[in-house]
């Protein structure tokens, strides 16, 4: 089960992949102890951080991967299994660790298949003559 949490937008892009056992949070407590913690207790008592997450197209989250407020994964990105993501990973670039630290580039030969089955897919819906 991959689990997408918060107040901030989320979006994720076609042919994404997110594993099982994400987490994605478009909001997180201040864990400094200035303010309270908790979804229950009043807005006036606690101090959270929403901002949106970000999935783009053809971009990949390995199985177990946390994903905090405010990041984007780029088109095409991969991260890395129980990687945790605390800021963007830039298009076609390859993530993993803990926190997540650029360490490859991705290929793109994904993206002309995907357009070879986009056609394939339209022509199938084509009305035979």
């Amino acid at each position: 089960m991959t689990t997408i949490l918060g107040h901030g937008l989320v979006e994720i892009g076609d042919f994404a992949t997110i594993s099982v056992r994400c987490a994605l949070f478009s909001s997180t407590d201040d864990y400094s102890g200035a303010s309270m913690t908790n979804p229950t207790i009043p807005a006036e008592y606690r101090r959270s951080t929403d901002g949106p997450v970000r999935i783009g197209a053809h971009a990949i989250l390995g199985s177990g991967c946390v994903v905090l407020p405010e990041v984007r994964i780029g088109e095409s990105a991969a991260v890395g299994a129980l990687s945790l993501v605390k800021s963007d990973v830039p298009a076609f670039k390859i993530a993993v660790g803990t926190p997540a630290r650029i360490v490859g580039d991705r290929l793109t030969e994904h993206r002309q298949m995907a357009e070879r089955l986009l056609e394939q897919e339209a022509a199938a819906r084509q009305p035979k003559a």
